[in-house]
This record gives structure tokens, C-alpha cells and sequence, in this order.
């Protein structure tokens, strides 16, 4: 283990220094709304390594452990299964992940199987390194409930996910750091033929967020929805991109965004349905909106749509609006305060996209109105 690590974290660090942002961007314009020098790792702790804990919790037929805990096939199979999805130097940040990477954990759903598993991630006083990989079997139903939380950190975490055939997975994930982080999170699924999955991501915490969350389906009849919501305040800053790769026929999905801003907070989502050639019959659609609730808050939402053959569904839509205020004046003559009618309209907002979870982000509501306290 330790020479794998050792060997990873030399490349991590070449990669690193060599590797540009990537060109999300259109124009300068958008570039302007994501704070790279926040992961610069210099800035926490003189680049120390961060105290990472991984803690985890299973159900049912899950089978799990931490990366410390790998050993004999388990750890053949993290290594195996390691950056096939992700890669290992598309991204500037990924090679970081790579150079200070310490912990992670492989998580196992067995085929037929039926389970759950829990997990916490925490990072202080430093850089983290984080890597996950999630194996669903054939026809296994499986939830996983990632919470990831840190201080005085700059937090670099990804993780793999491989759906077998006709397996379901929901997957939900909150990221509630404190506001002296920086938190960039990379997670791609592989879906096989006919196999279903559910990502629910909500961001709220730390100072600058990076996320991108990705759906491969490479399996005919393979279905992927993408859900996720960010609340912002004071000077917090996202950068979100959500994407929906079809590269075989017949696959499905669903992808939305809904992000709200107050203070001086700023956003830039950014959402592709790709359709290949040989993917006829997709049937996929992309929806990212934002919601100011100052005039100071930003935010700048691209949809795309890359479509290479004929005989498919997609659309995609994106709004970045202030908060209405015939709404507001209708909730107070209903009896509430503004302040209540404004927080009421923020839940329905933003509701849409994470009551798609059944229970794991149902702390959501409580973590809004904490925010919205000096909004």
C-alpha cells in the first residue's frame, strides 16, 4: 500500500504543477466566477497534510471499509478500479487529490444484493486527499448517504461508481464544510445496461466549491438523474457542473440545478447532456436555475447540448432570477413575516431538487433557516 501511495503522490505532484484549469469557460466572463487561487494548498496550514477521518457505517448486504483498512484482494481491487472512470491527470485538481491522497474508502454491493452503507468524511488543519469507489453487482439496490465536512481545510475528494447491470443506486451527498474550506468533489458513474441511478447532492458549506457530478450510461436501457442545490451567503462561491454522457441507445435521464445567493455570493453552473452518434432513442433533459437574494449575489448558468444523431429527446433551460415580489406580498398577507415568506419561497425552491431524496438530506430545511438567520 505504502509504494502505491508513494508512487502516486510523485505523479500527483508532476501532474500538479504542470496541469492547467480546464476551459469550462466560453468567455472570460465566466472564468471570473471561480476563485482558483483558493486551491492553491500553500494557503492551508503551509500545505501540511490534513487529519482525515473516514467513517463508515453499513446495512443489508453492503460490504465496506477505509482505504487504511485495505488489504489482499480488497486493496488489488481499489487499485484495479482506481482513476478507470475519473482518470488520473484531466483535472488540476484530481493530480492534487492524487499528491496528498491518505484516505478513502471502496464500498461493495454484492449481486442480488440489497443494502446501504453511511458515510462521514471530515478534514482539519491542512490539505486532504480523498477516494472513494462504489461497485454495485448485478440487480443489487443500494443507497449510500456521503456527508462531508471539514475545518481550516482544503478539501480534494473523488469518487468512482460502477453500476452493474440492473442495478439501482441512490446516492446522496451534502457537503456542509465550514466557511475557512475549500472543497473540490469529483464523482462519475459508469451505468451498465439497464441499470438505474439517483444523485442528490446538496452544497452548502465552505468558502469555495467545486463540484462536478457525471453520469456515464453505457448500457442500453441505462437511466441516470442528477439532482443538486446550493445555498450561498456572505462572499461563498460554487462552481457546478452536472453532465449526462449517452453513449449507447435507448438511455434515459434527468439533470437539475437550483441554487440560491445572498450576501455577496456567486455561482456558475454548468450542465451537458452528450449524445454519441450511436445513442438513438435518448430521452434526456438539463435544467439549472438560480435565485438571488441580494443585489450583490451573481451567478451565470450554462446549459449545453452536444447531440450527434437523430431520433431523440433533449432540452435543456436555465434562469438566474431575483426573488418575486408579488410572492412575497401574497405569503404576508397569509400571515407570515417577510422574513418567513422569503424563507418560504426558498425551500419551495430549492425543494424540487433535494426532496428527491427519501431521508438522507432531510436535515436540509434546518441548514437553510441557519443560514438564512442574517439574510
Amino acid at each position: 500500500m505504502q509504494e502505491w501511495l508513494s508512487q502516486l503522490h510523485a505523479q500527483g505532484n508532476k501532474d500538479y504543477s504542470k496541469n492547467e484549469w480546464p476551459a469550462h469557460a466560453d468567455s472570460p466572463l465566466q472564468r471570473n466566477y471561480t476563485a482558483e487561487g483558493d486551491f492553491e494548498p500553500g494557503k492551508y496550514s503551509g500545505g501540511a497534510k490534513a487529519k482525515t477521518k473516514v467513517s463508515l457505517k453499513t446495512k443489508g448486504g453492503a460490504q465496506a471499509c477505509t482505504l487504511a483498512e485495505l488489504k489482499g484482494k480488497d486493496l488489488e481491487l481499489f487499485k484495479e478500479k482506481f482513476g478507470k472512470i475519473l482518470g488520473t491527470r484531466a483535472h488540476r485538481l484530481i493530480a492534487l487529490k492524487n499528491s496528498f491522497l491518505e484516505n478513502g474508502f471502496l464500498v461493495c454491493f454484492p449481486d442480488e444484493s440489497e443494502g446501504s452503507v453511511k458515510i462521514t468524511c471530515g478534514a482539519q488543519g491542512g490539505v486532504a486527499g480523498m477516494h472513494g469507489i462504489v461497485i454495485v453487482g448485478k440487480n443489487a439496490k443500494a443507497g449510500i448517504v456521503q456527508k462531508q465536512a471539514g475545518h481550516n481545510a482544503l478539501v480534494a475528494e473523488a469518487t468512482e461508481v460502477y453500476c452493474g447491470e440492473g442495478s439501482a443506486l441512490a446516492f446522496d451527498y451534502e457537503q456542509n464544510a465550514a466557511l475557512d474550506c475549500s472543497v473540490f468533489t469529483a464523482k462519475k458513474a459508469a451505468l451498465r445496461k439497464n441499470a438505474r441511478l439517483v444523485w442528490n447532492s446538496a452544497l452548502f458549506g465552505a468558502k469555495t466549491t467545486a463540484a462536478t457530478i457525471d453520469s456515464s450510461l453505457e448500457g442500453e436501457g441505462a437511466h441516470a438523474e442528477n439532482y443538486n442545490a446550493y445555498f450561498g451567503k456572505e462572499k461563498q462561491c460554487f462552481d457546478v457542473s452536472t453532465n449526462s454522457y449517452h453513449s449507447t441507445a435507448n438511455t434515459s435521464g434527468n439533470v437539475l440545478s437550483k441554487g440560491v445567493l445572498a450576501g455577496e455570493a456567486q455561482a456558475t453552473y454548468r450542465g451537458l447532456i452528450y449524445i454519441a452518434k450511436q445513442a438513438r432513442g435518448t430521452n434526456c433533459f438539463l435544467n439549472g436555475h438560480a435565485l438571488l437574494l441580494s443585489e450583490k449575489a451573481k451567478a451565470n448558468s450554462v446549459p449545453s447540448l452536444e447531440i450527434h444523431t437523430n431520433d431523440v429527446q433533449s432540452r435543456h433551460g436555465a434562469t438566474v432570477d431575483q426573488i418575486d415580489s408579488e410572492k412575497i406580498f401574497y405569503l404576508q398577507t397569509r400571515g407570515l413575516s417577510k422574513k418567513q415568506a422569503t424563507q418560504t419561497i426558498v425551500e419551495g425552491f430549492v425543494g424540487e431538487a433535494l426532496e428527491k431524496s427519501d431521508s438522507a438530506l432531510n436535515g436540509w430545511r434546518q441548514i437553510i433557516s441557519e443560514k438564512m438567520q442574517d439574510v
